[in-house]
């Protein structure tokens, strides 16, 4: 009888030991191996690219958080910001920033207000931004420190003693070389008449003081007061920000005479006549070998001894109001004038397409372009469209539309003569600006991207200033405070807010969707 054969129990301490079945042998390129192979290979698939998935979103998050540490790091450290804004309002222009890479010595900017309530003003936050980029651009030389009266009454009170400061002032300072604006003086506005501001001037107006601070010997420059003059705010404004030390000085006064330092005499449209005294004093002055600027306009009337003494120098004035039946501008009065010259120094760089508006302005004539010692040359003329209109005491222009009678144009809105002479074998000149509007140096036209008026402007204050240098600077207006992207900015936020991240939710999809049907 067979009999089972007994199991020997396991050895103490072992547990019993199963042997594994051997795998299943497919033959050598049987549909069974060939299976096994794909089953394989398809593991090894999924572990690569469920790797490789792995890696590229730990690679984009980490370039997402890069990027973002170090433009936070360049903010911080250095101001880097975009500005996408429509009208770059905190971006300074290419001729502030060569000014400042190109600054020798260090100058202090300080702002008499917290940074907090200073950016809680209107335009506020556009200013402090602006203030920032010029310590950036300057590498560091330009110094702004806000300054709070409450708690520094002391440090106030040290510049109250050279300079007039209120709250929110901004002073600059190099050495001891000050200029000071208040905070109404960095607003733009269209004229004095508004009742809120429509951009901001800081730009132009620290700019032009930092330039300042770096000329020796500013140049002198007077304007004449005393017979009610229209625009002589104005042009003294523009002399100031062009870094001439300004006066004002009334020859009417006994004994009152204009100061051999005096570079440069502004006479802007009188609306009364000069007595025969005063012309004395004018003609002491022309014969000086100086600079003058005189400013006619149709608001004045007759003026019967300036005008003689003016012929002798080759031009002549008619009272009649220049108009245009072409007008871009507003109305009738508001004449555009384009370069007549375009050799001359006044001209240079004009476009063709810029032209210069010039508000009512008088007839003026050229008399001649040489005579003797003197050249004259017509800077600016209107259009063969214009006209004008002759005023009498007794008529009032009641319609500006063309009509029989009417003076034909084109008129001169800008005449320069020169006289020079070889004294000593130096060669001595004295220059006369003849302007036909008082109002050609106005916010509103020098600010225009439109115009020429701020290129003639400068190139005027350039013509008369040997000392230093004219800043062209715009000021900024504001038309729109909601953010504006176009162009290329459109191309780099769109690729930042929507494609990218837009690119890791579909890669995303595509990877949790592919493992889920394998």
């Amino acid at each position: 009888m067979n009999k089972t054969p007994e199991k020997k129990p396991a050895a103490k301490g072992n547990a019993p030991i199963t042997k594994k079945p051997a795998p299943k042998q497919h033959a050598e390129g049987s549909f069974g191996a060939k299976l096994h192979r794909f089953n394989f290979n398809l593991r090894k698939q999924r572990l690569k690219y469920g790797t490789l998935a792995t890696v590229m979103s730990l690679l984009i998050v980490t370039a997402i958080i890069l990027v973002n540490v170090l433009v936070g790091f360049a903010t911080d450290k250095y101001g880097l910001k975009f500005d996408m804004t429509s009208e770059k309002r905190f971006e300074l222009s290419d001729e502030t920033i060569d000014i400042l890479k190109n600054l020798d010595e260090s100058v202090n900017l300080y702002v008499f207000m917290t940074e907090d309530n200073f950016r809680a003003q209107t335009y506020g936050n556009e200013m402090a931004e602006i203030l920032d980029r010029y310590q950036v651009y300057s590498d560091g030389k330009v110094q702004v420190h806000y300054v709070d009266p409450v708690r520094n009454p002391g440090f106030v009170k040290k510049y109250e003693d050279i300079v007039k400061i209120s709250n929110g002032s901004i002073v600059v300072e190099k050495g001891e070389k000050h200029r000071a604006f208040s905070l109404s003086d960095l607003y733009y506005w269209y004229d004095s008449s508004q009742s809120s501001a429509v951009g901001v001037s800081i730009e132009r107006k620290l700019t032009a003081a930092i330039v300042y601070m770096n000329i020796e010997n500013p140049p002198k420059a007077v304007v004449l007061t005393g017979h009610s003059e229209i625009g002589a705010s104005t042009i003294a404004n523009q002399l100031y920000e062009a870094n001439y030390t300004v006066s004002t000085l009334s020859l009417l006064e006994g004994g009152a005479e204009i100061p051999d330092d005096v570079s440069l005499v502004v006479l802007s449209c009188p609306t009364t006549d000069y007595t025969e005294e005063e012309i004395l004093k004018l003609e002491k002055y022309l014969n000086s070998y100086r600079s003058f600027i005189y400013v006619t306009g149709a608001d004045a009337p007759k003026l019967t001894n300036l005008e003689l003494l003016f012929r002798e120098w080759g031009v002549e004035f008619e009272d009649a109001l220049v108009c245009d039946a072409d007008y871009r501008y507003s109305d009738y009065t508001n004449v555009y004038a384009w370069t007549s010259s375009t050799d001359a120094p006044l001209t240079a760089g004009f476009a063709a397409s810029k032209y210069v508006v010039a508000p009512r302005s008088k007839v003026m004539r050229q008399l001649w372009t040489e005579s003797g010692l003197m050249t004259s040359t017509d800077l600016l003329q209107t259009s063969p469209k214009s006209y004008a209109k002759i005023k009498s005491d007794s008529e009032t222009i009641s319609s500006f539309e063309r009509a029989d009678g009417d003076l034909s144009g084109s008129f001169s809105t800008a005449i320069y003569v020169t006289r020079s002479q070889i004294i000593n074998n130096e060669t001595k000149s004295t220059n006369i600006l003849f302007l036909s509007s008082p109002y050609l140096f106005s916010s509103d036209l020098v600010n225009s991207d439109s115009f020429g008026n701020m290129r003639f402007l400068t190139n005027v204050m350039d013509e008369f200033n040997d000392s230093g240098v004219t800043v062209e600077v715009k000021s900024k207006k504001f038309t729109d405070p909601e953010l504006e992207v176009i162009g290329s900015q459109l191309t780099v936020v769109l690729i930042l807010l929507c494609v990218i991240p837009a690119a890791i939710i579909i890669f995303g999809i595509v990877v949790w969707y592919r493992r889920k049907n394998r």
